[in-house]
Order: C-alpha cells, then sequence, then structure tokens
C-alpha cells in the first residue's frame, strides 16, 4: 500500500518550502523500486504538469518496505509555478516467488493513479500513484508587487527632470501594474497621458537583477518621463536607473557592466550607459 505525506512551510508571502514523503508497504517480501517527485498543478504557466523536484530513487531486493522523500524552497517571486503542487510516486515492484499480480486496488483518496497498472498477470508490476492536489501557500504570481515591496529595486516618486505629473512615476507605475491597473506615460511626454502595460519579461529581469545578481537599484523611470519620440519607454518596454548599490551610475561606478550584463542576459536587447551619448548618468535597459 503506498502511502504520500507533505509538510507545507510558508515564508511570508515570498516562500514556502514544501517537505514530501512518499513509502511503500507490504504485508509480504518482494523486490522494488521507486520515486516521489513534485509536479506543477498551477494552471496556465510554463510548467504546468513537468516535475519540478525530484527525491533520490530508493530500492530493495528482499523487504516489505521502501520509501523516498525529498524538500523544495518555492521562491515565488521568480518562479511562477508552485502555486499547486502534487506529490507523484512511480514504482516498480517485483514478487519473489515469481507469481504474478493480480490486480491494483483502490487507493485512499485524495489519492490518484497516475498511470495504469502495467504488468498485471506478470511478477513485476509498474505504476504512478499520485497524492492529489494541493496549494503550496503563495499567491498568484505578481512581479509587480514584488519589486513595489522589496527595497533593493527602488522606485522614484518624483520625475528627474523636475516635471510634475504624479500619475506617471516610476513607483506609481509600479504599484498601478501590482494593482492590476495599466501604468500611465507622462502627460508631458511626446505621447501624453496613455494607458501601457509592462512588459513581463522587463519586470522579471528586475526582479532577478536584484534577487539573482546581487544588485540593488533605484529606476528612475519606467513608462513616464520624458523620452526619445519612438521611446520604448512609451510602450512599457524599458527602465532607467540612477543608482547602483547607493552609488550614483557615472562612469567610475564600479557595478555599471554587472548591471548591464544582467540586463542582457534576462532578455534587453537594448543596454545604454556611461559612455553611450546621452547615458552619462543613468542606465537604459529596454525589451523589443
Amino acid at each position: 500500500m503506498p502511502y504520500i505525506s507533505r509538510i507545507v512551510t510558508p515564508n511570508g508571502t515570498a516562500l514556502s518550502r514544501v517537505d514530501y514523503l512518499a513509502e511503500i508497504l507490504c504485508n509480504f517480501y518482494l523486490a522494488g523500486a521507486g520515486q516521489a517527485y513534485l509536479i506543477d498543478r498551477t494552471g496556465g504557466v510554463q510548467t504546468s504538469n513537468q516535475v519540478v523536484a525530484a527525491a533520490p530513487v530508493f530500492s530493495f531486493a528482499n523487504s516489505y518496505y521502501g520509501g523516498s522523500q525529498g524538500a523544495v524552497l518555492i521562491d515565488g517571486r521568480l518562479f511562477d509555478g508552485g502555486r499547486q503542487l502534487e506529490i507523484g510516486f512511480d514504482l516498480v515492484l517485483q514478487t519473489l516467488n515469481g507469481a504474478p499480480w493480480g490486480g491494483c486496488f483502490a487507493l485512499a483518496a485524495p489519492q490518484r493513479y497516475l498511470s495504469p497498472c502495467i504488468g498485471l498477470g506478470t511478477p513485476t508490476l509498474r505504476v504512478s500513484v499520485g497524492s492529489g492536489e494541493f496549494g503550496s501557500g503563495l499567491p498568484a504570481y505578481n512581479p509587480a508587487a514584488f519589486i513595489r515591496d522589496i527595497p533593493g529595486t527602488e522606485q522614484l516618486t518624483f520625475h528627474v527632470g523636475g516635471q510634475s505629473d504624479p500619475a506617471s512615476t516610476a513607483r506609481q507605475n509600479i504599484v498601478d501594474t501590482a494593482a492590476g491597473s495599466p501604468a500611465k506615460t507622462s502627460t508631458f511626454s511626446d505621447v501624453g497621458q496613455t494607458d501601457v502595460t509592462l512588459r513581463r519579461a522587463m519586470l522579471e529581469a528586475i526582479l532577478r537583477t536584484h534577487l539573482i545578481n546581487g544588485l540593488s537599484f533605484r529606476i528612475t523611470a519606467i513608462a513616464g518621463g520624458d523620452h526619445s519620440a519612438t521611446s520604448a519607454h512609451y510602450s512599457g518596454r524599458a527602465f532607467d536607473i540612477d543608482r547602483i548599490n547607493g552609488s550614483p551610475v557615472n562612469a567610475s561606478n564600479p557595478f555599471n557592466q554587472a548591471f548591464r550584463n544582467a540586463c542582457a542576459a534576462y532578455g534587453a536587447t537594448d543596454v545604454r550607459g556611461p559612455g553611450d551619448e546621452g547615458h552619462a548618468t543613468h542606465i537604459h535597459c529596454a525589451w523589443d
């Protein structure tokens, strides 16, 4: 009989640890092997129905028990899946005397079969069992909300040129996007005030640059501000920064290249900064 258990331990609103265990307990001796793993059951994400973590394989040659256990820490700021999960348990069981397997019996809810029982009528049985779906305790993926709340991704609450339009500051662009509303361009810009959707790849890059690359920075403009007439800012595909790790962006900031490299690594196709015309005091990252 398979037994599957878990402990889900949320850590704030950003992290959740999942400890999982799958065991097989029989009333006679046999040979077998098995493995437990976590399946992403979050709907509408790239990793849906894929294995996101796997525990070590176990095997035995003359016993009645085997178990496989693992643990994974899910970072909801960097991963849009992992909100709904299921523990899978792959089993191969072989009788020692060559007796054939007669059938697979009903499982206690919410456990379920993920595959047919293969090998009925033979000494070797193969089957996959699932725990049933469960939540990890993480909220729906919202990169703008994490940017809003992380001090290391500060956003200006005013425009660097001195113009007044509170609705289109970098901070307000993020606050609006986190709330599910469009970001706004500035009334004084080439396009006037318009509603735009901030590019998801850009938001994810902002988070990764801080959380993975370890750089803290200040965002001066996203959709708002006054830029060139065809600027990617006006379609929510670019952001500018003027400080990295507490120091102003200028030709002597030792973190300029690391930041530019991070933007490019996370998909930016237009990266400019000190040494490029018009970018002596800020770095600009834009996406197609």
